[in-house]
């Protein structure tokens, strides 16, 4: 049985989790990244999932359900090296399969899709950045909060 579906499966088979005992759950095996698990904690960002690399405890991937409902309403996945350096992160508003929102941490880049099309990110790095499309301008704090990102 591979890593993952041994760590998934002890998941699954712990009976305080499966009857929802609000808790967090932390799942390490030496030969996998660890993922932690948390329900039912007062924390926005406590609802969800997290995947991390084992050296660094550096984030691969989380879901989370900010609003509680019982539905995910954001993915985010980072690409790291070897060190637990990232590289980029992306971030998906709402979980419906289009990225949203890019982080290229090499070159200090960002990019947004709006409006049907990757937008690069002006003045990022600066107080208020901004994305710009046709002649217009628009703040990148009300493009996110528009795509469903609370706070940037």
């Amino acid at each position: 049985m591979s890593t993952i579906r041994r760590l998934l499966s002890s998941l699954l088979l712990l009976p305080s989790f499966a009857a929802g005992d609000p808790r967090a759950l932390t799942i390490e095996d030496e030969d996998a990244p660890h993922v932690f698990v948390s329900i039912g904690q007062e924390s926005e960002f406590s609802n969800g999932i997290g995947i991390f690399q084992r050296t660094t405890g550096r984030p691969y991937a989380t879901f989370l359900d900010k609003d509680g409902d019982g539905v995910f309403d954001l993915l985010t996945y980072s690409v790291l090296d070897a060190h637990g350096d990232i590289i980029s992160e992306v971030e998906d508003y709402g979980m419906d399969g289009q990225a949203d929102f890019k982080l290229n941490f090499r070159d200090r880049s960002a990019e947004v899709f709006y409006l049907g099309e990757w937008r690069e990110v002006q003045g990022f790095g600066e107080r208020d950045p901004w994305i710009e499309y046709g002649d217009r301008q628009r703040p990148l704090k009300e493009v996110l909060a528009e795509l469903g990102r609370d706070g940037f």
